[in-house]
């Protein structure tokens, strides 16, 4: 199953400029390193644009079904081969408050001026790096040897002629402490035009059924917006929601963490916050966590929820250390932007407090 599944990801994202190289996902964010790959596959005179989803059913053994759905990528490719792929990761906790985004990044490549591009969503951030020499199309890779294979012919997925080919996997006995072989059955079902998979379904006794498809599929190509642009040429990380930088290392923003060599930033203006007559009447009490930057002159900025209480309370929580000012946090005996967090206490006996 593990060749099938990489061969599947392999045609859709053949023409991607940065490779993967680790993922770190936090409740409240995330982070990513890539490198440049060393080679690109461009498809030309094939536009297209979709969201890929994955329905996964596991039936458990007294015949209930577990349902899940995933939204997995987002790609688009114009007629000159130029792609954008954002993919999707879980949602931090504190993304129904609106303070990140499930496709924190984008991945871009531009072979008409022989560029890529990650852009980070929320930052506004875009890092670049020149494109290798183009290459042929990725060969199949080869089968395990307890894998066979056959042809299913073609039929025609969202107007668009597909190949299908079945592969039937034999995990023999004891090989993982199974009392019986596993087989495993994977069909996909690829476009020899457009060079992507445009549907894959996966039977594994182990985990269930998997089907993955596109959805609001479309031959056609949106331009990715303006960023600011960061030169890269070698490995480089990637961080989105409220996990903070490396101690004594800048993130994008010229932010640092506190830790040796980075002093705090120290509140000297702490206007309190209020409660609102929702809360009050609902007798909600406890704290909200918030993350910010204090910019090198003491003012707060980007002022986000961690941890949220209340919606009502959680606003009246930002306004409030929004006007806060602080003695700035220094490096080198210099005044510095540092990541902080706070927490801001609602209790109904007493005006509200830090």
């Amino acid at each position: 199953m593990r060749s099938c599944f990489a061969l599947g990801l392999v045609l859709a994202l053949a023409s991607t400029g940065q490779t993967l190289v680790n993922l770190r996902r936090d409740p409240n964010g995330g982070s990513a390193t890539y490198r440049p790959t060393d080679s690109v596959h461009p498809v030309l005179n094939a536009p297209v644009a979709y969201e890929l989803r994955e329905v996964r059913v596991q039936t458990l053994a007294d015949g209930a079904h577990i349902t899940q759905v995933m939204r997995l990528e987002r790609f688009w490719r114009d007629s000159h081969g130029r792609t954008r792929l954002e993919r999707s990761y879980p949602a931090p906790r504190n993304a129904e408050n609106g303070q990140t985004s499930a496709w924190p990044t984008a991945e871009i490549t531009n072979p008409a001026v022989g560029f890529w591009y990650l852009l980070e969503t929320e930052k506004k951030l875009a890092h670049r790096g020149p494109l290798p020499p183009p290459t042929p199309a990725p060969s199949t890779p080869p089968l395990p040897p307890t894998a066979v294979s056959e042809d299913l012919g073609k039929q025609t997925i969202n107007g668009v002629v597909a190949q299908g080919r079945r592969t039937i996997l034999t995990v023999p006995m004891n090989a993982q402490g199974n009392d019986r072989p596993l087989i495993t059955t994977t069909e996909i079902w690829t476009s020899p035009e457009l060079q992507i998979t445009m549907l894959r379904n996966i039977h594994d006794p182990r985990v269930g059924d998997a089907t993955t498809e596109l959805h609001n599929f479309k031959r056609e190509f949106a331009p990715p917006p303006d960023y600011r642009i960061v030169d890269e040429s070698g490995q480089f990380t990637v961080s989105w929601g409220t996990l903070p930088a490396p101690a004594n290392s800048p993130d994008p923003s010229g932010a640092y963490r506190m830790g040796p060599g980075v002093s705090p930033p120290v509140p000297i203006y702490q206007p309190e916050p209020r409660y609102t007559e929702q809360a009050s009447r609902a007798k909600i009490q406890g704290s909200v966590s918030l993350s910010l930057i204090v910019d090198a002159e003491g003012r707060p900025q980007r002022v986000q929820v961690v941890r949220s209480l209340d919606p009502g309370l959680d606003q009246q929580a930002i306004e409030a250390v929004s006007q806060w000012r602080f003695r700035p946090g220094q490096k080198d005996g210099m005044p510095v932007p540092v990541i902080a967090s706070v927490q801001v206490f609602f209790r109904l006996l007493d005006n509200p407090q830090r």
